[in-house]
């Protein structure tokens, strides 16, 4: 339950408001808002009112300035912190999110859906240590929570500690056996290991209790594939883009499983569309130039490595393949004003391989 008019339905009990402090915040991907009464004065209550609406208009950088504000009267306000980091995790900003979830687990150590709300605010943001120890939190205070079980395992399996990811994605499926997010990761998980075979008997559980997921049947067709089935991986490729059709994610993986099989013109297809439904994925654009320059299309493969300068303009490895690609039309000034770009990126790195294969490219040139 994460949307505003949800939020306002718990949030609002005006005449009345019931008082105080709200927010407090049950997150499984969303998080849910509560209002709970604190010992507050009328200013206070105002503050929590204006925030309220700034939120049922979907105007959430202002509410949460709102409910800074209202800190300023409540400053240990657990409630309040979390309902900040829920605004900032349903617009995209989680590591704002996972500053104010700490503050609200340092004033209320006892609820363990902030430990949830933390611990899936800091995996998006790539802290995968700090997120075991606050999904481990989580479980603690609620054995019952299994999504933060499906979290833990997720943080614990980019950690490569596979051994307790199957564990942990084992407790979910001996809670719940008919989880089909557990046999999904851990049908990934032993399609990464290359245990085709385990692999294939989880996603296929995984597609009965849950047929109309595409990103399944995307790793279904790998698992075909990899085993080399390849009319079933097919099959299960385009029920995925048929159940998924505007998933950007989804043409990736195809385009990527479509590259592995060296089947250019399909994976080229694949990217267009993934970059039709978003045109900022920057690894789309990169595969596409490269599949141009396989196939010796290099001016357009320089205007697609453009576009990946400009969408990634940190990326040194952007700027060495249009360097590449500029190289093969004899454009060499150019190049090298391209390779010098690349190689100052690769050395705020620290990245010695990159440097090495820049140096190499301007001496060719």
């Amino acid at each position: 339950m994460h949307k505003s008019s949800l939020f306002l339905a718990t949030l609002l009990v005006w005449g009345g408001f019931q008082g105080g402090a709200p927010l407090a915040v049950q997150a499984s991907e969303g998080v849910e808002l509560i209002a709970q009464r604190s010992p507050t004065d009328a200013q206070l209550d105002t503050l929590l009112e204006q925030g309220n609406q700034f939120v049922e208009a979907r105007n959430y950088p202002r509410a949460i300035q709102v409910y800074q504000q209202a800190l300023r009267l409540d400053p240990q306000n657990a409630r309040l912190y979390s309902g900040i980091g829920y605004l900032q995790a349903i617009q995209g900003n989680f590591a704002q999110a996972a500053q104010a979830y700490r503050q609200a687990v340092i004033y209320d150590r006892q609820n363990g859906d902030f430990f949830y709300a933390l611990g899936h605010s800091l995996a998006k943001i790539g802290d995968n240590a700090a997120a075991q120890i606050a999904y481990q939190q989580a479980i603690q205070l609620d054995r019952n929570n299994l999504e933060a079980y499906l979290g833990l395992g997720v943080v614990q399996w980019r950690q490569n500690d596979f051994v307790s990811a199957k564990r942990t994605y084992e407790q979910v499926l001996s809670a719940d056996p008919r989880n089909f997010q557990a046999h999904e990761l851990l049908g990934a998980m032993y399609l990464k290991q290359g245990q085709l075979d385990q692999s294939i008997q989880h996603l296929r559980q995984a597609e009965q209790l849950n047929p109309r997921s595409g990103s399944i049947q995307v790793k279904l067709a790998s698992a075909w594939l990899a085993r080399g089935n390849v009319d079933l991986g097919r099959q299960a490729l385009d029920k995925a883009a048929q159940l998924d059709s505007r998933n950007p994610v989804i043409y990736m993986t195809i385009g990527k499983i479509q590259e592995s099989f060296e089947n250019w013109p399909e994976a080229y297809q694949a990217y267009q569309r993934a970059v039709s439904l978003d045109r900022n994925l920057v690894d789309a654009h990169r595969s596409m130039g490269d599949i141009l320059m396989r196939q010796n299309d290099v001016l357009l493969a320089i205007a697609t490595y453009r576009q990946v300068v400009q969408l990634a303009p940190q990326d040194p490895e952007g700027y060495y393949k249009l360097a590449l690609a500029l190289k093969e039309r004899d454009r060499k000034q150019e190049a090298l004003s391209i390779l010098e770009r690349a190689l100052q990126l690769y050395q705020v790195a620290g990245d010695r391989e990159g440097i090495d294969r820049v140096k190499a490219l301007m001496e060719e040139l």
